[in-house]
């Protein structure tokens, strides 16, 4: 039986953001259960994490983003729920993208964290020579090194040199 007994807003938001992150890796992936991305993030407490960290470049962000996603790589693996650095690196925007960007709360990350990356932002970011390059648009299947060189890309193509990443997502719907 489910109790709401000592259940909170915190704990509330921290659950829907393993749901929208699960939702967001899981199509075609097998084992992603959302229980096991919302224990994923609690192994690497993400959340407190966050609390102690401020970033002042995207530089900042780019070193501790790297460690953050191979974190959740381990935790990840540990619940049997093996993840690609494309894949990490999605579930760790989508989970900061839902409790930290949507609401406004930290400029910091609202500049600075990086837009989830999926078929669509690949396919409408990229610059046109390399739209149609399989290894750049296979996000699913990214080590560290091909996240890097297609989030640049993207990034580079899109963006003016002091733009918030989060505006990368205007490349979701292209009109």
């Amino acid at each position: 039986m489910c109790s709401t007994e000592g259940y909170t807003a915190e704990q509330h938001r921290a659950r829907f953001a393993a749901w929208t992150a699960s939702r967001a890796i899981g199509r075609g992936v097998a084992d992603v259960k959302t229980e096991r991305v919302f224990r994923a993030m609690e192994r690497v407490d993400l959340e407190a994490r966050l609390k102690t960290t401020t970033f002042s470049s995207r530089k900042a962000y780019d070193k501790w983003h790297v460690t953050m996603v191979e974190r959740i790589q381990k935790a990840a693996a540990s619940e049997e729920m093996p993840l690609t650095f494309g894949l990490g690196a999605k579930a760790l925007a989508i989970h900061i993208k839902t409790l930290h960007i949507i609401p406004g709360k930290r400029i910091d990350l609202l500049r600075f964290a990086h837009a989830p990356l999926d078929r669509i932002v690949l396919k409408n970011g990229l610059p046109k020579q390399l739209r149609h390059d399989h290894a750049l648009l296979g996000w699913t299947k990214f080590d560290r090194r091909a996240y890097s060189r297609a989030y640049s890309a993207v990034e580079e193509n899109v963006l003016g040199s002091d733009e918030p990443r989060w505006k990368i997502e205007a490349c979701w719907i292209h009109l």
